[in-house]
This record gives structure tokens, sequence and C-alpha cells, in this order.
């Protein structure tokens, strides 16, 4: 009997083996980014090596030996079932926001813009292991459009190599089990998913993607959302706040939605500006269709290719009359400016140059002001 011992454990040992390849190639994704994945197949091929040695002994019977390998094998399968977890069990733990906390997968950082109650962005890859990317992000504004969340879901998906195709309105249960108002995209070579959340003055957006069991640790991330707003900080968040102190003198206020502040001369340009996350990169060349799309103007739109000096230009003709303008991005420490301008005539061109000359706006220093309309101001008549 004391023979048999050898040949079992050597059994026993194959059957671990095949029981962590098989968990390894069948259950975890072909590009497991863990840095486990040349352990766990070392180990299987050292066991297998040494099992095989054992079972040379040829002690026990058959039926033993085969059992003592499924055993093995059942073994190894559940035990990296619990240490190792697809992405949809990957384990979340609670993060703070500003006003908000979600519960997050461990990931690397690539950008950890949080500290801001307006605006604010988190990117993490490598989630769990895997190849996927998480992003939250969060600025002024209510409940989304659906125009709006397939705009911003074309913004944010262009860091996933491979994710395209047409976007489906769909939703996930939120914490609440109501439903959540998302975005997905989805393709061969990988998922998107894109939920806006309203906080307070805010909505908070969260994206996955990457790979297929993305969606699954999606759902169970927006399901974690907790809204805790700072009456204080509500206050202020919605006075727009631009990251750069422009040099417009006569320049005033048309618009002081904190979404979208929209400036004029009064005479023949006008300025809309909007404040995103602070190193936010967007393809702008893709998304001003849909940019004028949401505001009801697609019919004589032209967007030229982007010029050196970072600006997208365009043309827009309405009942035979043109205007040109422009759309750029002017990053800043603690946030990105867009902008698009329209001018009935050339004068853009300078415009852009006297945004490009100026500075962002310091920590701490006071948010710019513009002055209403003056009495007898007709803004129909700007571009």
């Amino acid at each position: 009997m004391a023979n048999r011992w050898p040949a079992i454990a050597g059994a026993c040992m194959w059957g671990i083996a095949v029981g962590l390849v098989a968990y390894r190639y069948a259950v975890l994704p072909l590009l497991w980014s863990s840095p486990w994945r040349h352990i766990v197949i070392g180990l299987a091929v050292g066991l297998a090596v040494g099992g095989r040695a054992l079972l040379r002994t040829r002690e026990g019977s058959l039926g033993v030996l085969v059992l003592a390998g499924v055993v093995g094998a059942g073994a190894a399968f559940g035990a990296g079932y619990t240490l190792f977890p697809t992405l949809s069990r990957a384990k979340l733990e609670t993060r703070k926001f500003p006003g908000f906390s979600l519960a997050l997968p461990r990931g690397e950082a690539v950008q950890d813009q949080t500290a801001g109650y307006a605006t604010g962005k988190l990117a993490l890859r490598g989630i769990a292991g895997s190849r996927s990317v998480l992003i939250v992000q969060w600025e002024l504004g209510g409940e989304m459009t659906a125009e709006d969340m397939n705009l911003i879901a074309k913004m944010l998906s262009v860091a996933i190599p491979g994710i395209s195709g047409e976007s489906q309105q769909t939703s996930v249960a939120g914490p609440d089990g109501k439903p959540v108002p998302s975005v997905k995209f989805d393709s061969d070579k990988g998922v998107f998913e894109l939920s806006s959340l309203v906080c307070g003055s805010r909505h908070v957006l969260v994206a996955t993607g990457g790979e297929k069991e993305a969606l699954g640790v999606h759902e169970r991330i927006v399901a974690s959302f907790a809204c805790t707003p700072d009456p204080e900080r509500e206050k202020t968040a919605s006075v727009f706040s631009f990251p750069m102190n422009l040099d417009l003198p006569g320049w005033y206020a048309t618009s002081r939605d904190p979404e979208a502040f929209e400036l004029t001369d009064g005479v023949t340009a006008t300025m809309t500006l909007r404040t995103l996350p602070a190193g936010m990169h967007v393809q702008l060349e893709n998304v001003l269709e849909p940019i004028f799309r949401a505001a009801g103007l697609t019919q004589g739109l032209e967007v030229g290719a982007k010029l050196p000096d970072g600006r997208v230009p365009f043309k827009l003709t309405i009942e035979g009359e043109t205007t040109r303008g422009w759309a750029a991005l002017f990053p800043c420490p603690t946030a990105t400016g867009l902008v698009v301008a329209i001018a009935a005539d050339d004068g853009a061109d300078g415009l852009h140059d006297k945004l490009a000359a100026a500075r962002c706006r310091r920590d701490g220093e006071p948010v710019q002001t513009w002055p209403d309309p003056p009495a007898g101001a007709d803004d129909t008549a700007v571009p």
C-alpha cells in the first residue's frame, strides 16, 4: 500500500496541472495581463513533469489514479476560480470622489485628476489584471440627452483600440434598481459602455471597455454609485468656470449655461466655451458634426482637416449665407477648455491668436466674469 502513494501523488499532480491549464485558457482571457500569467503556466509544467516521474512507479490501480487526477484537477480549478476571478467577478473597493463614491477594481492610473468638484477624471488601465480600461469622469450638467451621450461615448472610446460600429442606446441597473441611461459599442474586437448618473449639479460618467466581460464589471460599478453632494460646493459649482483668462474687451455673455457658456462681441463673432476635465484628448474633427447636430445644425456644414496650430476649421452655410469658424482645445493644469468660434468674416483667425496668447487661470484666482448684453443689443445679428 505504501508504494501506491508516489503514483497517487503523481496522478494528483497531473490533475492539478490540467486544472490550472484548463482554468487559465478556458476561463481567463487569452491575453491575461496579470503578473501571475507566467507563474501559473510554469507551476503547471513543473507539476506535470514531477507527476510524470512519480507515475513511472505504476503502483496502484488505474481507477484510484484516475480518481486522484480528477480530485487534483477539480481542486486546481476551484483554487483558480477563487484566486483569479474573471473580470466580471473582480474584487471592487469603494473609492471616494468629491461628492460621490464608486466601488472600483484595481488598475494602473494613467490619469488622476480627481481633486476638483465641478470637473474631474480618473482613467485606469489593466483593471483587475485584464486588458480593459475604466474611466470615471464628471462635469457640470444634469441628465444627458441621447445625442450628448453618443458624443461623449465617441470621445472616450477612442482610448480603446478596435472599438467601432454604431452605438446602441441601452440601460443598466443603478444603485436603487432603476435604469441608468447608457450607450454601448459592441464589436468583434471588444466592447465599450458608457453610463451617466446625475449627482447634484453634475453628471458622473462611468465608462468601461475592452474585453467582453468588461460589461459585467461595468454593471457592478454603476450599481455601487453613492451620491453625497457637498452643499457648500454645490452653491459655487453651478458658476461657469473656464480654465483660462481671456483678454476680450467689449465682449459680453449671451448665455450663462454652466455646460456651455456663450460670448460675443455683438458685431461679427461669437464663441461657445466649455470646460472639460484636465488631460482630456478629443479628436475634434470627428466630433464637430455631432456637436452641431445636437444644436440642430447639420445641413451646410463642412469640416476641414486639423491645422498645425491645433484648430479644426469649418464652414456653415445657412440660407445662402456662409460663416466660418473653428474649434480648438486649450489644455490647462486644472481643466481643458473647448472653444467653438464663429465669425462672419476672417476675424475668426485673429480671434484664435488672442486665445492662444491667453494664460491659464492660477490656483485660487477668481473666475473671470463677463457683463450682460448692453441695452438694445441685438444678438440675432451675430453669426
